[in-house]
């Protein structure tokens, strides 16, 4: 159900037609290279079976493009939450004077960076490297 009213959506919306005609090109490349001697026993999200080098290929990079989305739309949802906190605990701490508000914000700070920034993070922590 995830891959019907998350996944395709994304797609639709993200995975542009001249990626998707570049990306069955190099499918059918592979299916030709591969094909022969090759067997794919696999699924999709939906259960359907994949059983071909070029479905395969197909798949995984409409897959690429709906993790790098499904991530950002995600985090957006965060960094509004992030945003609350912030926005609360910082009046709470400061101008009301409630001292176990003060610093409640800071391990969510990072949740508050641009759409470019989020959407190029693949992993996450709260913790500085």
């Amino acid at each position: 159900m995830w891959w019907e009213k998350v996944a395709i959506p994304i797609c639709n919306r993200h995975y542009t037609e001249k990626q998707r005609q570049k990306d069955a090109i190099d499918a059918a490349i592979m299916e030709n290279i591969h094909g022969e001697s090759s067997a794919i026993i696999h699924s999709k999200e939906t259960g359907d079976p994949i059983n071909s080098i070029e479905r395969f290929f197909a798949h995984a990079r409409a897959t690429t493009v709906v993790q790098k989305y499904g991530r950002l739309y995600t985090m957006q949802i965060i960094r509004w939450l992030a945003s609350m906190l912030y926005e609360l605990s910082h009046q709470g701490a400061y101008e009301l004077r409630i001292q176990a508000l003060l610093g409640l914000h800071e391990p969510f700070t990072i949740f508050l960076n641009d759409d470019l920034y989020l959407r190029s993070r693949k992993t996450w922590s709260i913790y500085p490297c």
